[in-house]
């Protein structure tokens, strides 16, 4: 089981930046998806997050929100993530251990189960809740 590295801290929050990432109040796996290398992009290695709710979202031009994610759950997953605290602002960390969504299906469902435990971990904090 990966350590977390965020003390002090048990929550940390995914900025909701597609409203199909969550609904009717629930977070939905697609809020935890890294997603493969385009033409425009690199791969994603590492998924950003809050630690607060404020900072999930202060870098989207528009958000539908943020799910909130215990650190404790996600240690407790059997999937061996880990936080990490941005170097260079405390109230940013990076979530690591997610298999990119690729075109192997082995890898996609590896992928598509994290993410659905992840967001089975979530809570929804809507944007007037904030």
């Amino acid at each position: 089981m990966a350590a977390l590295v965020l003390p002090n801290n048990p929550r940390v929050y995914r900025g909701m930046r597609n409203a199909n990432w969550c609904s009717r109040g629930v977070v939905r796996h697609l809020a935890f998806l890294l997603r493969p290398a385009s033409a425009l992009f690199p791969a994603e290695e590492e998924l950003s997050l809050g630690r607060t709710a404020a900072s999930a979202v202060d870098e989207l031009n528009e958000h539908h929100g943020v799910g909130e994610l215990l650190e404790l759950a996600i240690q407790e997953l059997p999937h061996n993530l880990a936080i990490r605290q941005d170097a260079d602002n405390e109230l940013k960390a990076y979530l690591l251990g997610l298999p990119v969504f690729s075109t192997e299906q082995a890898q996609r469902d590896l992928a598509m189960t994290m993410a659905t435990d992840l967001a089975l971990n979530s809570k929804y904090i809507s944007p007037k809740d904030m």
